[in-house]
């Protein structure tokens, strides 16, 4: 009986010994150096196709290896909960005075806005009373500033400045270079920029023949309103109209998301591990990549990040600034790009998982959670009255992009395949994507390698499943939903997997899981063997963040820029731009060149150019300006008409780092043009255009006439409007004389 009750102790003691624990490091540390086998870096491409094979036996030794550091390991205190101050008659009064003020400036925004999208003061309104209702909750959870500050350990302050130098590396990381790398302005980046400054300036819009009052929640690229646009056009005009002042936006919001990455991980893992992962997500290629480019991938990943951390502060909170602050978000981040959508069903499921585990959810959180979903709607809602305008607009994007609503592509990528062979196929090039050939859509980011680092990929391995499976965990449920959610709809459904472009939105997740498996790693060291443990942990540690550092780096700031050089289309706009007003540029070489294109067009923004057929050389067009011709490679003929139209012309061919003539450039003066064209050529180039179509100040219908003062004063007599509409030199509107009427000071009819 004693031999019994002795060996039953020692079975009781066991799953907390120090034997069990080293040996679940030393399992956990067999599963890293076996991830890292299965990485390109030690066995290369010729394992491609066993990727999904190796991945999945070692994720799913992984997951046994986590089961049992499980029981070897304590459990993890949860995240202290958020207090709240007394809440007194005068805060109670100050509350409900200011929530109704805020619903009254949202009713009335949204109502003008439901009338008229361009409409200003319905946008000013709306925005007033956002920020209102953020200032109502503040207002009422905010504590007072303590007397006395919560003092903070040698260490603390240690890890929170290694935290602050990692987001200033990052933004460093993200601002060098910034205009050169990535190397040529994508059409995309033209369309985003083009279309903001044009909203921005009330200038004329792609498509339009005149110019009308415009708003943010208008159709732009892709037909769906993106209003992130705007944001990118506000930053330019302090940073500049220029390729970095594009840029900028992305680069900030990259930055930031590497701090919110940070602030995500502080409540759950060690400092430690949280700056571990920020690091690792600092240095990302890929991360690089879409945050330095001028699109609105960077800033909705940035919001979606902010949006996850708010939720999970607010559950364990009884107050509701944090959902209201989240809801906001989700529902800013609608306006900014379609993948954006994908977060709607994870937090709905999210919500509905936390329900069924926990019974008195619904009857404690059901108006925090209506507080998220309303203020969600309230941002919404501009973007949902375009929809109701336009309802047949809200999937067209989703379709286009949709493999199921494409049989061409089906047939040509995986044919004879039914539905479950499809999906299988997707998902299996999703994970050699991620494991060796990279992006699926070689439209953004070329470059053939794994879009994560041999040591983001091995602790991914380490962890993903057990991380997954950790249900009892909110906020791995939710970071597990962010992760999979967009990972199975983008890849198994959609085009081009793994399409990055939809898919980035998840890459934060990805590295919430690597700072929890690091956090892992150190309790289980420290749990063998002390503070001993901890710091032979660190010595690799430092050497895997640094390799993946240097890995990173070779990849982004080497490799891609020697592969993939400047195109035609950034090569050409920036010589335009270089010229500056005092030449007109003609593209000769349609298709293969056209000055309309989104690239061009930004970077020549107000500037004069023009497509030229070949058979029209020589020019019949007088001016001031000299010409800056662009001729295609594939256009050898024209180069002869050039140079027997213009024999004096300057020539000079224009290569790409790697050699390839991009096209040639000939330039002539403006009295040579004008000898060539005749006397009877006519003007044909404006220089300025200004005003738009409508009824208020700055606005004409139906301009028939124009006269010029001697101070440089422009006159329109405005037909539509009975009246006539006076500019300065600049185009900007300063007067309007008359109105219509048969009374002194009016006009019966404005003719001329």
């Amino acid at each position: 009986m004693a031999t019994s009750l002795a060996s039953a102790t020692v079975i009781a003691r066991w799953p907390t010994s120090r034997v069990l624990r080293a040996l679940a490091l030393g399992a956990t540390l067999a599963v890293v150096v076996a991830a890292l086998a299965v990485q390109r870096e030690l066995f290369g491409p010729r394992l491609l196709g066993q990727t999904p094979r190796l991945w999945g036996a070692v994720a799913a030794a992984a997951l046994a290896v986590w089961w049992l550091a499980g029981w070897a390991l304590p459990r993890e205190a949860a995240p202290p909960e958020v207090t709240l101050p007394a809440r007194t008659t005068v805060r109670r009064l100050a509350f409900g005075g200011l929530l109704a003020g805020s619903l009254a400036l949202l009713t009335a925004g949204l109502a003008l806005l439901y009338l008229d999208l361009t409409s200003p003061l319905g946008a000013r309104l709306w925005l007033l009373g956002l920020i209102g209702l953020v200032a109502t909750f503040a207002a009422r959870e905010v504590p007072r500033p303590r007397l006395v500050p919560r003092q903070r350990s040698t260490a603390d302050w240690l890890w929170l400045a290694l935290a602050v130098a990692t987001v200033a590396a990052a933004f460093a990381l993200r601002l060098y270079r910034l205009e050169a790398i990535p190397a040529s302005f994508n059409n995309d980046e033209g369309e985003t920029a083009d279309w903001g400054l044009n909203v921005l300036h009330q200038t004329l819009l792609w498509g339009q023949h005149v110019a009308t009052p415009s708003s943010p929640f208008h159709s732009g690229w892709a037909t769906n309103p993106l209003g992130g646009h705007y944001l990118h056009a506000v930053v330019m005009q302090v940073a500049g109209e220029t390729i970095f002042g594009m840029r900028l936006t992305s680069a900030i919001s990259g930055a930031i998301g590497v701090w919110l990455l940070y602030l995500l991980l502080w409540d759950y893992v060690r400092p430690w591990a949280a700056v571990g992962a920020a690091l690792l997500m600092a240095v990302s290629h890929v991360h690089l990549f879409w945050s330095r480019t001028g699109l609105l991938q960077s800033l909705m990943t940035a919001l979606a990040t902010a949006m996850l951390w708010l939720m999970l502060r607010g559950l364990r909170s009884s107050g509701y600034l944090s959902f209201v602050l989240a809801g906001l978000l989700l529902g800013a981040t609608q306006h900014l790009y379609q993948g954006a959508r994908f977060l709607v069903p994870v937090v709905a499921f999210f919500f509905l998982y936390t329900a069924v585990a926990d019974r008195q959810f619904v009857r404690r959180r059901w108006s925090h959670v209506l507080a998220m979903a309303t203020s969600s709607a309230i941002v919404f809602a501009p973007l949902g009255f375009w929809y109701l305008a336009h309802p047949g607009e809200l999937f067209t994007r989703t379709a286009a992009v949709f493999i199921f609503s494409n049989p061409d592509y089906l047939r040509g990528m995986y044919p004879g395949k039914d539905t479950l062979g499809v999906v299988i196929e997707q998902l299996r090039r999703s994970i050699e994507g991620l494991a060796f050939s990279g992006d699926g859509s070689l439209a953004f980011y070329p470059p053939r390698v794994p879009l994560v680092d041999p040591v983001v990929g091995a602790v991914l391995l380490v962890g993903i499943l057990g991380f997954t499976f950790s249900l009892r965990r909110p906020e791995r449920v939710l970071v597990g939903l962010w992760a999979w959610l967009t990972i199975l709809i983008a890849c198994t459904s959609t085009v081009d997997p793994p399409p990055m472009t939809r898919l980035i939105l998840m890459v934060p997740a990805l590295f919430f899981v690597v700072g929890v498996v690091l956090d892992r790693l150190g309790r289980l060291a420290e749990q063998a063997a002390g503070r001993r443990g901890l710091v032979a942990l660190a010595l690799p540690l430092v050497v895997a963040l640094g390799y993946a550092a240097v890995w990173n780096y070779h990849v982004f700031f080497v490799a891609y820029p020697r592969d993939f050089p400047t195109g035609v289309w950034t090569a050409a706009g920036n010589l335009a731009r270089t010229l500056g007003p005092s030449s007109k540029t003609y593209m000769v070489g349609p298709p293969e060149l056209y000055f309309l294109n989104s690239t061009v067009r930004f970077l020549t923004r107000g500037l004069a150019g023009d497509d030229l057929p070949e058979k029209d050389i020589p020019v019949r067009e007088r001016g001031y300006r000299d010409g800056l011709f662009i001729v295609s490679p594939a256009l050898p003929n024209a180069l002869a008409r050039l140079r027997a139209a213009y024999p004096n012309g300057q020539l000079q061919e224009h290569r790409d780092s790697r050699g390839n003539l991009l096209f040639t450039a000939y330039r002539v003066d403006a009295a040579t043009l004008n000898a060539a064209a005749g006397p009877d050529a006519p003007y044909r180039q404006y220089d300025l255009r200004f005003g738009m179509k409508g009824k208020g100040f700055g606005q004409f219908e139906n301009g028939r006439a124009l006269a010029v003062d001697a101070q440089g004063r422009i006159y329109v007599a405005d037909v539509g409007n009975g009246r006539i509409d006076v500019f300065d030199a600049m185009g900007r509107p300063i007067a309007t004389l008359g109105k219509p009427g048969t009374g002194d000071g009016e006009f019966r009819q404005v003719w001329g």
